[in-house]
């Protein structure tokens, strides 16, 4: 699963606790927002690691990409297009 992981934590100390969770799923792409490209049973264990982290008053959001719409991602300014996997079945 591809996906773009977002979060607005109030509390310093749960915030950092949240940011290194998520990089040990994926690439930060800016301050608060994560690439995270990993199987499913990977993202369940992020999803339950971050839901076990956040308070009531934090904000997740995690936003599945799929392949065509990432590669319509626009950027501009200094922002780069994370890398996109592709995956063959053979």
């Amino acid at each position: 699963m591809t996906a773009l992981v977002s979060y607005d934590v109030s509390d310093n100390k749960r915030r950092e606790h949240v940011s290194r969770i998520l990089l040990d799923y994926g690439t930060r792409v800016q301050e608060s927002v994560f690439w995270v490209d990993a199987e499913d049973d990977s993202v369940e264990r992020m999803r339950a690691r971050v839901k076990a982290a956040v308070a009531a008053e934090d904000s997740v959001w995690i936003v599945p990409v799929c392949l065509v719409c990432g590669k319509r991602i626009e950027t501009l300014g200094t922002a780069r297009v994370p890398k996109l996997a592709e995956y063959f079945v053979i």
